[in-house]
């Protein structure tokens, strides 16, 4: 099992792909929410107990984690940072192989090409996963194209004998 994360404090985007004979199917995807009106602790406790009940849920084996990219909002960066760190604690705990990749990665990835808009990403995860409509929200979306993303490097790998 594998288990993409977009990470983000008041919205966390998690996806669980099962990978079986080079055939990939998603079990579940979606957002784990925080409330602004709570405390950045209670937030990412959680974020924190939500990751881990999905863990708990799958034999999780490999996850792929969003890197964080600068843009102009520091106060944002800064948040997602905190996120990040409670997902790979989590994750390290779980003994789960962790892959991080830029967004720029995950989206040449999936379609071919690293700046391709959301709704390329969100039309070429329909047609990998062979979907009947688009994963929303944009978070969910992002999660799976990071699983995606995964499941390629893994099976690169598997071809390589590494």
């Amino acid at each position: 099992m594998l288990l993409g994360i977009d990470p983000g404090l008041a919205t966390t985007g998690f996806a669980v792909l099962n990978c079986a004979q080079r055939k990939l199917k998603l079990l579940d995807c979606g957002i784990i929410t925080t409330s602004p009106h709570e405390s950045l602790a209670a937030r990412l406790k959680e974020l924190d107990n939500s990751l881990h009940e999905i863990i708990i849920s799958y034999s999780i084996k490999h996850a792929a984690v969003e890197k964080l990219y600068f843009n102009k909002n520091i106060k944002t960066c800064l948040l997602v940072a905190h996120c990040r760190g409670v997902i790979l604690n989590q994750l390290a705990m779980a003994n789960i192989n962790i892959y991080e990749y830029t967004p720029r990665e995950i989206k040449k990835a999936v379609s071919g090409n690293g700046n391709a808009p959301k709704q390329t990403v969100q039309l070429m995860i329909g047609k990998i996963l062979n979907l009947s409509k688009i994963i929303e929200p944009d978070d969910a979306a992002d999660s799976v194209a990071a699983a995606v993303c995964l499941s390629n490097e893994l099976e690169k790998a598997k071809c390589m004998n590494i």
